[in-house]
């Protein structure tokens, strides 16, 4: 287990990488290299303006847990520092998917203050909430990866953009037909879909960047627990502990085991040696499942909490005023169908 102030260390090295994407005031030479063109001296100016939303729901924090699944997946596979680079990936479009999210629900609250939309107007959240998605792509222009393997990274990236936003659509269409109610399974998978997409990708980007490093360590067990002892660390932060030992204990919820991640490291020591970067698509495939399951459990815990706790800066409550299908009131009309 890392103590707080290590942690502290990775969170420092996470919001450097998201001020780089989206800084607190831009110039010039980020303004052409977003816009792929030359602009004017005056636009970078006006472009701050427009950018604010997005900054200033980065300001209000949040958990970050899925750009440290992707620091520490990097780490625990031995690639360093290799994927903090990749880290806005996950972390800007998560924070636009909630601007979005918080227009089509009419929240008026997020993480302690007024929701975008109402400090800033629709017009402007709706635009910054969709940059958010793709912003981070900047990301490729300075990545330090072969090329096979930062295609790999851009289709697991547009993969789970499709699914983002697939499961958002299942969650309106339930919350807008009040006599429709889903059966659990499709609830869950609109849970992989919404949630489990980016805790996935995380998880990806980061094997994939340790994997395509040179000196990468490919000694199997040893890296499978490292993998495991971050999921425990990440699962205490983000209040998805339950979720994290079972992905710790080697198995999510689709019943892969550690060995089998172990596996694919033998064998790749020669590759390394001679320059080629095999990534291992079935260990990738492997830890993205894990934490696909764990963030569909941490969106299950939200539901929960959502009725009873209630979730710091957010109204108690607001997904029954909403009318969303959640698993609580999806297994209440279930057991009581009056």
């Amino acid at each position: 287990m890392k103590e707080k102030g290590e942690l502290d260390k990775y969170l420092k090295r996470v919001e450097k990488q998201l001020a780089a994407v989206l800084p607190e005031q831009v110039d010039t030479v980020w303004l052409e290299a977003a816009a792929g063109q030359s602009c004017g001296e005056t636009e970078p100016r006006q472009a701050d303006c427009f950018l604010e939303p997005g900054r200033a729901l980065l300001r209000r924090g949040g958990k970050r847990w899925r750009p440290l699944v992707t620091v520490l997946t990097c780490e625990a596979l031995g690639g360093g520092e290799r994927a903090d680079a990749l880290v806005p990936l996950t972390e800007i479009p998560h924070n636009g998917s909630l601007i979005v999210d918080d227009i089509e629900d009419s929240s008026a609250v997020r993480r302690g203050g007024k929701a975008v939309h109402l400090e800033f107007g629709e017009d402007l959240a709706i635009n910054m909430g969709n940059l958010m998605y793709f912003l981070p792509t900047l990301v490729w222009e300075r990545a330090d990866f072969p090329p096979e393997i930062c295609l790999e990274m851009t289709h697991d990236w547009m993969a789970a953009m499709r699914r983002l936003h697939l499961g958002q659509g299942y969650d309106i269409f339930w919350h807008r037909e009040s006599e429709l109610f889903p059966e659990p399974a499709a609830y869950l998978r609109m849970c992989r879909f919404k949630t489990g997409s980016l805790a996935s990708l995380a998880a990806r980007l980061g094997a994939r960047a340790a994997l395509g490093a040179a000196g990468a360590d490919v000694s199997g067990q040893r890296s499978v627990q490292s993998v495991a002892g971050s999921a425990s660390m990440i699962g205490e932060r983000g209040g998805i502990t339950a979720a994290a030992e079972r992905a710790k204990s080697g198995a999510g919820m689709r019943g892969e085991t550690s060995s089998g991640i172990a596996e694919d490291f033998s064998g790749m020591s020669e590759d390394y040696a001679a320059g080629r970067f095999p990534v291992s698509d079935r260990l990738v495939k492997q830890l993205g499942d894990v934490w696909e399951d764990i963030g569909t459990g941490f969106q299950i815990l939200d539901d929960v909490q959502n009725l009873t706790t209630g979730i710091p800066g957010k109204d108690r409550g607001d997904d029954i005023v909403e009318g969303k299908k959640s698993l609580p009131v999806i297994l209440h009309v279930q057991k009581h169908p009056e």
